[in-house]
């Protein structure tokens, strides 16, 4: 009889674990066991204490909630753990040899993998959404690669329950932050009803003594309000709607500041903070984008900045705009002198806050991160700046699209 370690090589090459260069390569170890199991004698000490090891590891696999697979270069599974097949409602030994995710609709699994094997880091990672038996789930998937990069593991922890939190607490948030706002809001409507009113009674006296153009002066000022509501509970609408699944529209930059500038303005004169939009030459750049997603990112810098400077002597909040090639970039500066590094560094982090009990989750600018993220772009602090800065930068398709939306 050959000695164990030389069966065990025979058995393990047999199988197409041990490769002609002598390189291992279990994958699922649910396989290795029952090929140990059907290979050696029970009697056999060493055989019996490779198989418990094996055991424990099935038994850890088996057990964790994250779920784990073993996939080829040619992206097809060698093995999963019990996780990932309860998960799929199917049984394990069904996805041997099939194409990774081919139990969801969507291929973000597939291109995960994809990407994985394509890239030279041995590890790469991501949040993923899949539709899994007739429901949405958000993965934060790691992937590695073993073996010369043939093959890898993938490891997929569900954290669908926390991203529907963060939305709700999103939700939460933005209608505290719109509660603030409100008496300002009922503010800038009151006014402008007034006036209408006004207007309104004004308008049959001087129809009555023919001063039409009194008359037509009236009626455009009740236009000019009236508009100014309705962006005004536009904008309302907008911050506090889900507009994940809205598609990119092109419009001009300076449409959306204006648009978050309105729902805040109550704020900026109640506080008595000057405001500084873009230039005439800033506004014509047009950006493509997720309108609700990004109107919401500049209302939640607005408020931020309002509620760090409204105790400074100097209160301004200033907006500026450039446009690089397809690179554009937004710098919303305030009056205040900075963040410090300890704070900076944690500000996108979800749940961080520094303001006071009941004023806010932290969630704003972890969302804000996101958003542009999900816009191929990003959102830094300048910390070279003397004032607080920060930095949005986008990226458009077309270089040549500047200044022809209207």
């Amino acid at each position: 009889m050959k000695p164990l370690n030389q069966r065990l090589q025979f058995v393990l090459q047999k199988n197409g674990m041990i490769d002609d260069k002598n390189q291992l390569h279990v994958g699922d170890p649910h396989r290795l066991l029952s090929i140990l199991n059907e290979e050696f004698e029970i009697s056999d000490e060493n055989s019996r204490k490779i198989r418990k090891d094996i055991e424990k590891l099935k038994v850890v696999l088996d057990t964790t909630p994250c779920t784990v697979s073993w996939i080829d270069r040619n992206l097809n599974y060698e093995g999963i753990n019990k996780t990932l097949a309860e998960l799929c409602k199917r049984p394990s030994s069904e996805f041997v040899g099939k194409q990774i995710g081919y139990y969801s609709k969507d291929k973000y699994f597939y291109h995960f993998a994809q990407k994985l094997f394509t890239q030279d880091e041995p590890s790469i990672r991501e949040e993923l959404i899949g539709h899994i038996e007739g429901e949405d789930k958000t993965f934060w998937v790691i992937g590695t690669k073993y073996d010369q990069g043939r093959r890898a593991v993938i490891m997929g922890i569900d954290v669908t329950e926390v991203r529907n939190l963060e939305q709700t607490i999103t939700v939460m948030d933005k209608l505290s932050a719109l509660g603030e706002m409100v008496a300002n809001i009922i503010h800038e409507v009151n006014n402008p009803l007034a006036s209408i009113k006004a207007c309104a009674q004004l308008i049959p006296k001087f129809i009555s003594n023919n001063d039409l153009e009194k008359a037509t002066q009236l009626s455009n000022k009740i236009d000019t309000t009236t508009t100014k509501i309705s962006k005004i509970i536009k904008g309302i609408k907008t911050f506090v709607r889900r507009g994940n699944s809205d598609p990119h529209e092109t419009l001009r930059l300076k449409h959306l500041i204006e648009d978050a500038y309105i729902i805040c303005e109550g704020r900026f004169k109640e506080k008595n903070i000057q405001f500084i939009p873009p230039t005439e030459e800033e506004s014509i750049i047009l950006i493509t984008c997720n309108v609700t997603e990004i109107f919401q990112i500049f209302v939640n810098l607005m408020t931020n900045s309002i509620d760090a400077i409204e105790g400074l002597e100097d209160r301004w909040i200033k907006i500026s705009a450039h446009q690089e090639g397809t690179t554009i970039s937004v710098h919303f500066v305030d009056s205040g002198t900075g963040i410090p590094e300890f704070v900076a560094k944690n500000l996108f982090k979800s749940f961080f806050t520094t303001k006071a009990v009941g004023k806010g989750t932290g969630l704003g600018l972890s969302l804000c991160k996101k958003i542009m993220e999900s816009h191929n772009g990003s959102i830094l602090i300048d910390p070279s700046q003397p004032n607080t800065t920060f930095i949005l930068t986008f990226k458009n398709q077309n270089e040549n699209l500047v200044g022809s939306a209207v």
